[in-house]
């Protein structure tokens, strides 16, 4: 349940703490100078991962390892883990991975406004706050200082209890790149703050996926850099309050060529703006994009052309104005009160 204050006192060249209490399921607690002589260690990688019945950390605990750049998953698991001190991280200045750090703390309601703060440095919060079921509120500030972060794909996912993020809290993190899964799960959240600071994003699938609370996609959200991306496949997939998106949603994806399972069983869409896909010129692959939307009336999306209708499946007969779409299996699955419905070829259904 708990381990001597000495324990590593007579190891000072340790050089990685990683992986030290993996899945020791009965440690409930530690001691702050646990870690006092072991000051040459990088990497703390996994230190508690599945912890399960550890319930609290000493402020000071790592206060003694300034070297750590690998904090990766330290906290993975940690079920019962129910705060961490707001200066927990404040030695931890050359950190630069904090993924899957608090990933399935189920039991993690709030954190401090400055947990952060000093670590400037980190590159990848992917999947930091993954699972953390019982997580409810950010406080603001909370990134302000995480700049060269690239990395946040899957960051709330499955953050199910979740209901506010503060509206500016990326404002800073202008070097991301990717965002997937970003609030895959997240079925409280109805606001989403916006990504246009975020100036380097490109990858973006499954941002919204089964966002259940979620009925008009925010207008003007993304950045210009997303034209670099490729993929928007599963981004409102399960998103099955969603009646519909602003006509401006894709004007910047350029890129894009994977459209897959975007509006997945979206069983609220109602209608979409004709034009919403007019700036993808280069879509290639798009099975499932509407399928399972029951509720889609109105025609499917359209581009025109020297003012004729060009639909997605007639995409093929325009080359020089579109690539040809080759896998759109099960496209318009099940979107039958759509008014150009029975003009659909029965390998896009």
């Amino acid at each position: 349940e708990t381990v001597p204050e000495g324990l590593l006192a007579g190891a000072p060249e340790i050089t990685s703490v990683a992986s030290m209490f993996y899945n020791c399921t009965a440690l409930k607690s530690v001691p702050e100078k646990l870690f006092e002589k072991t000051t040459k260690a990088t990497s703390a990688s996994g230190l508690f991962s599945g912890c399960k019945a550890l319930e609290s950390v000493p402020a000071g605990l790592l206060a003694d390892m300034p070297a750590l750049t690998n904090l990766g998953s330290i906290f993975n698991n940690c079920a019962s883990l129910k705060s961490v001190p707001e200066t927990f991280f404040t030695n931890q200045t050359e950190a630069n991975s904090l993924t899957s750090g608090f990933f399935g703390c189920a039991a993690l309601e709030t954190l401090p406004a400055e947990l952060f703060k000093n670590m400037t440095k980190l590159t990848n919060v992917a999947s930091l706050f993954k699972g953390c079921a019982n997580l409810k509120s950010l406080p603001e500030g909370l990134f302000d200082t995480l700049t060269e972060a690239t990395n946040m794909n899957s960051l709330f996912s499955g953050c199910k209890t979740l209901e506010t993020i503060p509206v500016d809290i990326f404002k800073n993190m202008t070097k991301i790149t990717t965002a997937s899964y970003l609030y895959e799960g997240c079925i409280k959240l109805t606001e989403f703050p916006s990504l246009k600071h975020c100036v380097a994003l490109k990858t973006i699938p499954a941002l919204w996926k089964d966002c259940t609370q979620l009925e008009t996609a925010p207008a003007d959200y993304f950045p210009e850099s997303v034209k670099n991306g490729t993929s928007a496949a599963y981004l409102f997939s399960g998103c099955t309050s969603l009646k519909t998106v602003p006509e401006d949603m894709f004007r910047h994806f350029e890129g894009t060529t994977i459209i897959s399972e975007m509006f997945l069983n979206c069983t609220s869409l109602e209608s979409l703006p004709v034009t919403i896909f007019d700036s993808m010129k280069k879509i290639s692959t798009a099975s499932k994009t509407f399928s399972g939307c029951t509720a889609f009336t109105g025609e499917s999306p359209y581009t025109l052309i020297n003012g004729e209708k060009v639909h997605l499946y007639e995409r093929k007969d325009y080359p020089n104005e579109f690539l040809e779409i080759t896998s759109h299996t099960s496209a318009f699955n099940n979107c039958t009160n759509l008014t150009d419905y029975e003009s659909i070829p029965s390998n896009w259904k």
